[in-house]
């Protein structure tokens, strides 16, 4: 059995593979373009500036404001969802994303969903 992840797929897979460790239940795992540690992506400014405003603004479109957006406002606070409202990168996104979740802070939650998180 091999998994295959992309995007945030990958980063969900590499997670799976490196908590698992020697009870992984997979043969083989391939992630594409999915960080093993999202932490290095706050302090990441060119892809800040390439990539992440591409990404915010769909998913602040399509997901967190569109189809989702009732429960984020009733989730956060009326900051927390202002800032989600304002956000221009994926850290942006990610903040809200951390709060509405119950993490403290974005790299509480970055730490988390990465495979060589803490």
């Amino acid at each position: 059995l091999t998994g295959v992840g992309f995007s945030m797929g990958g980063i969900i897979l590499s997670n799976y593979v490196a908590r698992s460790g020697e009870s992984c239940q997979l043969h083989a795992a391939i992630a594409v373009s999915g960080g093993l540690d999202l932490r290095e992506q706050v302090n990441s400014h060119r892809s800040q500036r390439l990539w992440q405003p591409v990404m915010a603004r769909r998913l602040l479109r399509e997901n967190l404001i569109g189809k989702y957006g009732f429960k984020y406002k009733e989730h956060l606070k009326d900051e927390e969802y202002l800032n989600l409202l304002r956000a221009q990168d994926a850290t942006a996104v990610d903040t809200s994303t951390a709060a509405y979740n119950g993490f403290n802070n974005v790299m509480e939650y970055y730490s988390e969903v990465s495979a060589m998180g803490d």
